[in-house]
């Protein structure tokens, strides 16, 4: 499912426009008449009592002030406030106005503090707010009036719906860089935006509902400019590895897994699980000789080998010729190897020499933080980065708020500088490649932030690259199925009680559950249905 930005998003309008002959007029009337559709959908057909529109002065007002007139027409009480003068108002929004007020719409006009005042009072009593305020070309941060409005919406402690996107995040960057409006849901006009989908803007979106305006497909994958998509069911399961009838281990997919130090021996374990549930072939842990034993006892899937230790029982650099000598089609680096100054020589030397990809994650990129260089990536050396905001943070010399903040913009900066694809854990995880391309995964839960689902995830990735050949492609259906087997997992033991292991187990139903999406095709609603709360309206 393409992702615009606000560029893209005019663009599409205008070729729409040119395509089926419309004016600015019919696609306001379209989107306004979707709006409601949309609400309607949400509130079972019935809003038991008023609806207070609040719209400012440029097209998202436009959408705001029909819909108001559809629902006044209709009998529904509703109560219009304009956060400007309406001699400011641009064409065709003056002109919707105009026919508001002369259809008896009750309109208000909001130009002082006191209008402020009013409507802040008149706000709670309503049974539902529209926040059709500004669209996706504002500038934000939002201040002055429209910024006293927004807050107006948020205190009302009444349920709020955003026309097009929540008045005050940053659509293309999907930062909220001010206040902004906390909708309940949010009418996605034509197409899915960055805020709609990219944290923190998507916080603030609540459910997110895609309003059809009957654009061809082929107008909105045609697009120039940034590629951003959110998985799907539909593409990822065109992605799954297949196996000839005759296929053998061997040709599987080989992993070779550099994990575990004192105290950290499980990390090995759900690492080489992981790639293992994923469909490797072949995967062995390389550990030290005090772990091994350990590490070997935890699992009889997999095969173990002993790396040199060096002083401080970390990883001795002397070992690194025997890994790249290893037939192995990837390397994991990190999970619980541990941060003493040889383990920091060791993958440092690692990094810069290995010709197979190589799967950076846990403490391998705390030792990787602050050397854009160091990961190794070429061309022809494929690496994989995988962090969790802190981690994340310290790669780029950023606060956990900084990069949280940016999620988008600072995935985008590291795989440019580096030249690896990033896998930008959390809320929505993001892939982003090198070229800026950037893939956005609907699935997981909050239960899944809990010690171990990132070591699964690593050898997932390595597994799945090990088979599939193509990084990025791997990294997005490995993050879209552990998201999948999360959800599955919580469903079945709850979110509060969900751990690492257990995302082993659901992986299996995950998998089949793409499968079989695949097998019987998706329509745009199940699509959508990937995304929590949102769906599509025809």
């Amino acid at each position: 499912m393409r992702i615009l930005t606000t560029a893209q998003m005019r663009d599409v309008d205008r070729r729409a426009m040119e395509a089926a002959g419309l004016s600015a007029m019919d696609l306001m009337a379209i989107a306004a008449g979707q709006v409601v559709r949309a609400v309607e959908a949400w509130t079972d057909s019935e809003v038991s009592g008023s609806i207070g529109v609040v719209c400012g002065p440029g097209m998202n007002g436009g959408d705001g002030l029909l819909a108001a007139r559809a629902w006044h027409d209709a009998g529904v009480p509703v109560a219009v406030w304009l956060v400007a003068a309406p001699a400011a108002l641009r064409e065709p929004t003056r002109e919707v106005w105009d026919r508001a007020v002369r259809a008896g719409v009750p309109c208000r006009v909001v130009e002082t503090a006191a209008d402020v005042t009013e409507m802040q009072e008149a706000l709670p009593a309503c049974a539902l707010i529209i926040d059709a305020l500004l669209g996706v070309g504002a500038r934000v941060p939002v201040t002055g009036r429209i910024a006293e409005a927004v807050d107006a919406i948020n205190t009302s402690g009444v349920s709020v719906v955003s026309v097009d996107v929540p008045t005050g995040v940053d659509v293309d960057s999907a930062t909220v860089p001010g206040i902004a409006v906390e909708a309940d849901m949010t009418v996605a006009i034509g197409a899915l935006k960055t805020c709609h989908v990219v944290a923190p803007a998507s916080i603030q979106c609540g459910d997110v509902v895609v309003a059809d305006l009957g654009v061809d497909d082929a107008i909105l994958d045609g697009c120039e400019g940034p590629d951003l998509r959110l998985l799907s069911r539909e593409a990822v399961a065109r992605w799954l590895p297949q196996r000839a009838v005759d296929a053998h281990k061997g040709a599987a997919g080989r992993v070779l897994i550099i994990a575990g130090a004192r105290g950290t021996t499980g990390a090995a374990w759900l690492c080489a699980m992981g790639a293992l549930r994923a469909g490797a072939g072949l995967v062995t842990v390389a550990t030290t000789s005090e772990e091994q034993p350990v590490v070997a006892a935890l699992g009889a899937e997999y095969m173990t080998v002993v790396l040199p230790t060096g002083p401080n029982g970390g990883l001795d650099p002397s070992g690194v010729p025997t890994v790249l000598a290893s037939a192995t089609d990837v390397i994991i680096v990190g999970p619980g190897v541990g941060l003493a100054p040889e383990t920091h020589a060791f993958v440092r030397a690692l990094c810069a020499s290995a010709d197979v990809p190589v799967v950076i994650d846990a403490d391998a990129l705390t030792v990787c933080a602050g050397d854009a260089g160091g990961l190794g990536a070429t061309a022809e050396r494929v690496r994989v980065v995988t962090p969790h905001p802190g981690e994340m943070a310290r790669l780029t010399g950023r606060t956990v708020d900084e990069v949280q903040s940016d999620r988008m913009g600072t995935a985008r900066r590291y795989a440019a500088a580096t030249g690896a694809v990033v896998v930008l854990k959390g809320h929505r995880t993001l892939v982003v490649s090198p070229d800026g391309t950037t893939a956005v995964n609907p699935t997981g839960n909050p239960g899944m932030a809990t010690g171990g689902t990132g070591d699964v995830l690593a050898g997932m990735v390595g597994g799945l690259i090990a088979q599939l050949g193509d990084a990025a492609r791997a990294s997005q259906l490995a993050v879209y199925l552990h998201g999948l087997a999360g959800d599955l997992a919580a469903a079945q033991r709850s979110e509060w009680s969900l751990v690492a292991g257990d995302l082993l187990q659901a992986l299996g139903p995950a998998f089949l559950d793409v499968a079989r999406a695949g097998a019987r095709g998706a329509d745009p609603v199940d699509r959508g249905a990937d995304l929590a709360g949102l769906e599509v309206v025809e």
